[in-house]
């Protein structure tokens, strides 16, 4: 589970590196979002929410409210809130802003990252190398970190802000991807070439690898649905 951070910081998206629990209510929704925890369409439900993160009814009701004003989540017809409705035409073009913005963050970071943070991102993709993971939640989790743990060090906080706007929009569709995708991916391949690549600091290496995942698996899905 990832400590997250507002994504003004320039420290990047999560505090440290590894994953340990959110830091508030707002931050752990927002997380659920970015990893695919929600489904498009979804309808998130008030009390089972603030009964699974052990607190009451009020902090719930702000966070969810304040992902509505900044348009991350809609309210339906019945006064619910959800997760807005699946889009192709708008996943088409957060789909092409990322390969764009997360390919340069790629670049920018393969100079900074230290050699620490590589061994984290090299253990987390050995434990992403699986087709059939037996903890789908997880497997999401620890895809978010995978690049979160990249785009942090690219230097970049307003990249940064960025990234994880387009994230917080595409992460329901994750839903749709796993498991489903994972038999026909190459990203195993691709993760262990980015880091590869960090450890020779080949800044377009690592980001055509970027590119090349992102274009794959994000494509899977307009080829699939649309």
């Amino acid at each position: 589970m990832a400590d997250l951070i507002h994504a003004g910081d320039s420290a990047g998206l999560f505090r440290d590196t590894g994953l340990g629990r959110r830091g508030s209510v707002y931050d752990e929704i927002r997380f659920r979002l970015i990893s695919g925890g929600y489904r498009p369409g979804e309808k998130i439900k008030l009390r089972p929410l603030a009964e699974e993160l052990n607190t009451s009814v009020t902090p719930v009701r702000e966070a969810l409210l304040q992902l509505v004003t900044a348009g991350t989540l809609e309210h339906s017809l019945q006064k619910s809130i959800r997760v807005p409705e699946a889009n192709w035409h708008v996943y088409k073009e957060v789909r092409e802003l990322r390969i764009i913005i997360e390919s340069r963050a790629a670049a920018y970071a393969a100079a900074r990252i230290p050699e620490s943070a590589i061994e984290h991102m090299e253990a987390l993709a050995e434990q992403l190398d699986t087709k059939c993971p037996a903890d789908l939640s997880l497997h999401r989790e620890r895809l978010v970190e995978f690049h979160f743990e990249l785009y942090k060090h690219a230097g970049k906080p307003v990249s940064l802000k960025l990234i994880e706007s387009l994230w917080l929009q595409s992460g329901p569709y994750l839903s749709f991807l796993i498991p489903e995708y994972l038999p026909l991916s190459k990203s195993p391949s691709l993760r262990i070439k980015i880091c590869s690549a960090l450890r020779r600091r080949d800044g377009m290496a690592v980001a055509e690898a970027i590119e090349t995942d992102l274009r794959n698996a994000l494509g899977y899905l307009l080829e699939r649905f649309t």
